[in-house]
């Protein structure tokens, strides 16, 4: 069960269908609203829970009604939360659940996402609603575009996540993440890596792929460095990539969480 955009790969990836019977186990990928968590509670088969927005665990302010979390609502005392890195794992265990296991898959389909010569643009993701980076420079879109100008590459609205890697990725030699928060286009830096192409961020990330861009001239140098890569393709950064992830499906099994 999930709202996602990511859902609908991330389901295809594990094979995964909609669940209509209660007592089937089942994945909730995301618990979002009311509707979701009286999904929850009427759901008596076995029950992973897959946080889809760092808000759901009160990251950035947290999803909230009424001053409370949506995960406030529901039992935590047999909740089985799966989570993909050490700042999602730390934000489950800081809403009391004991239950958490850390396994880093990727938020979609991986497949699609093959090691490519370079191509000659920059990356940055600016979001899907130009309106709130205007309100709160979120993206920090303006200083970007005027440092980096012509450079760029990015989509002013949205487009399906194929057109993103066939006309976007697959034309970037490098991967910018601008806002200043810890998850934010994770999925973009998880297939960038996979084809070989470095992320620049504002925050650590332990992906292989990732380095912390630093102030403006130490952003510029390392562009400079990856700019010189332009044409080749990257396999062994892709490797490293791809041997940090873990692709198994073992914990869609209820042994896994015995």
């Amino acid at each position: 069960m999930g709202w996602h955009g990511r859902y609908s790969s991330f389901k295809d990836f594990y094979s995964l269908e909609d669940c209509t019977d209660v007592n089937k186990p089942v994945v909730f990928y995301g618990l979002n609203d009311n509707r979701d968590i009286k999904k929850w509670i009427k759901h008596k088969g076995f029950k992973i829970y897959l946080p889809a927005a760092i808000e759901e665990l009160g990251g950035w302010g947290g999803i909230r009604e009424g001053g409370y979390l949506y995960l406030d609502k529901i039992n935590l005392d047999d909740l089985n939360v799966i989570v993909q890195d050490e700042v999602w794992e730390y934000l489950v265990k800081a809403n009391g659940v004991k239950n958490c296991k850390k396994v880093r898959f990727t938020w979609r389909d991986h497949r699609m996402c093959k090691p490519t010569p370079l191509g000659d643009k920059i990356y940055i993701h600016f979001g899907h609603y130009p309106e709130i980076d205007e309100t709160t420079s979120l993206f920090q879109k303006d200083r970007f575009v005027e440092l980096l100008g012509d450079d760029l590459i990015y989509p002013d609205t949205f487009i399906p996540y194929e057109d993103l890697v066939e006309n976007y990725f697959n034309k970037s030699f490098l991967h910018i993440v601008t806002a200043l928060h810890p998850t934010q286009s994770e999925t973009t830096t998880q297939a960038m890596g996979l084809m070989g192409r470095k992320t620049l961020s504002t925050w650590p990330n332990l992906n292989p792929s990732c380095e912390v861009m630093g102030n403006t001239d130490e952003l510029l140098r390392k562009i400079k460095l990856e700019k010189k890569k332009i044409g080749t393709i990257q396999s062994e950064l892709a490797n490293e990539v791809k041997n940090f992830f873990d692709f198994s499906d073992d914990w869609l099994y209820t042994e896994y969480w015995e």
